[in-house]
């Protein structure tokens, strides 16, 4: 009589697309993640070592070193809100592209006329 079991189905695939989506958004944001602190790990292991090479030569002194970890320290910091900020713009497109598929869609139920003023 209704259509009820078919809009059922439909929003059960869609809550299944929907899970789907989230669940790829998640595992890059993970990746995303992980690639940038490995590679920020690595990093400060490579600086660690310089750093400890070159004050037990005399190049440098202990205290340019802590400069340097602590301008490093600030830097990297600053990956993580950038990780965070293109996250949510790719959330807001994809928000945006949706709203105007709707808009350009069409609705079906045309708008009442305005009353006459006489």
């Amino acid at each position: 009589f209704n259509a009820e079991a078919h809009e059922l189905r439909r929003f059960e695939a869609l809550l299944d697309l929907v899970y789907s989506a989230g669940r790829r958004s998640a595992l890059a944001s993970a990746g995303l993640s992980c690639i940038f602190v490995a590679g920020g790990g690595l990093f400060l292991l490579h600086i660690i070592y310089n750093c400890g090479m070159m004050v037990t030569s005399g190049i440098v002194s202990i205290g340019t070193t802590i400069s340097l970890a602590m301008y490093s320290f600030m830097a990297g910091s600053s990956y993580s809100g950038l990780m965070v900020a293109y996250g949510d713009v790719q959330k807001s497109l994809g928000a945006c592209q949706k709203v105007l598929e709707i808009l350009h869609e069409g609705g079906g139920v045309p708008s009442p006329p305005l009353p006459k003023l006489d």
